[in-house]
């Protein structure tokens, strides 16, 4: 296969911002790329109307975006511990739901491909499996360690995540048995 190089790329917007950035977020359906910032927003920026929305309800840097499939809800998660779903396209953003998920930072928040379930992660080495509303559908520990990012199978069936040491786990959405994938020693020291 032919490996793709870019002869040249151009800037087709610029945004200045306050503060430094901490996250980003295309949206599925290529209206809106949504970022976190050390501002404690999410910020809204409509590709189409250049407009910054900004979106308040974290008391902490946001940490993890994610939509789900069909673009419609948004989440963000923070350092506060904090995930919250909005409606991705509304006109004036306030939470459609606050969830106190984890004690402490919260690391990373993903969306399985069927849109069911969305599953975060944080310092307090839990993975939990939430609604697409938010509601609580299960949790698993076995990481010994900060989890730092999760991802679902294209199958929605498993729930992989990785460790501050270099630890991967797998997690059966149905079961909710958890095992060791591989540990990368190189990571840690």
């Amino acid at each position: 296969a032919a490996e793709f190089k870019p002869e040249k790329s151009t800037l087709a917007v610029e945004h200045k911002h306050e503060r430094p950035l901490t996250a980003c977020h295309w949206d599925p359906l290529g209206r809106f790329v949504f970022f976190g910032a050390e501002d404690h927003l999410v910020h809204r920026y409509d590709v189409a109307s250049k407009m910054v929305t900004p979106l308040a309800g974290h008391d902490s840097w946001v940490r993890g975006l994610a939509s789900s499939p069909d673009g419609e809800v948004f989440y963000s998660a923070g350092y506060d511990g904090r995930l919250i779903v909005w409606g991705a396209a509304d006109a004036a953003p306030v939470p459609r739901k606050i969830v106190e998920a984890h004690q402490g930072w919260i690391r990373a928040v993903a969306v399985s491909p069927n849109g069911q379930l969305v599953a975060t992660c944080g310092n307090d080495q839990f993975i939990r499996l939430w609604s697409r509303d938010g509601d609580p559908v299960s949790e698993s520990q076995g990481h010994a360690s900060h989890i730092y990012n999760v991802i679902f199978s294209a199958d929605s069936s498993t729930v992989f995540s990785c460790d501050l040491k270099g630890v991967v786990r797998r997690l059966s959405v149905a079961t909710g048995e958890s095992s060791e994938v591989l540990t990368v020693a190189a990571l840690h020291g």
